[in-house]
């Protein structure tokens, strides 16, 4: 029987280097300082479903760092662009 740690293990964590850290999924603290996000901001937009999208493996929180880069992509910057001369 498979373990949690063996899962993700074969999860394929293999992709982008965040500080010596070679994964494809991120930790909530790994993404919130590729991103200079406050850990606090990730976990308000999960419980109200407004963050980038996210998967759990054995209960622990992981983001797919291309889906986060789109997700980021896609959103509005909220305000008018400034005319800068």
């Amino acid at each position: 029987m498979a373990t949690c740690s063996m899962l993700v293990a074969k999860s394929g964590f293999k992709y982008l280097g965040v500080k010596g850290v070679n994964r494809r999924f991120l930790t909530e603290r790994e993404l919130a300082e590729y991103a200079s996000l406050s850990m606090r901001t990730l976990q308000g937009w999960r419980l109200r479903a407004q963050g980038p999208p996210f998967r759990r493996f054995c209960g622990a929180v992981r983001y797919d760092i291309t889906e986060f880069e789109t997700w980021v992509k896609t959103r509005s910057g909220g305000g008018e662009q400034a005319d800068v001369r």
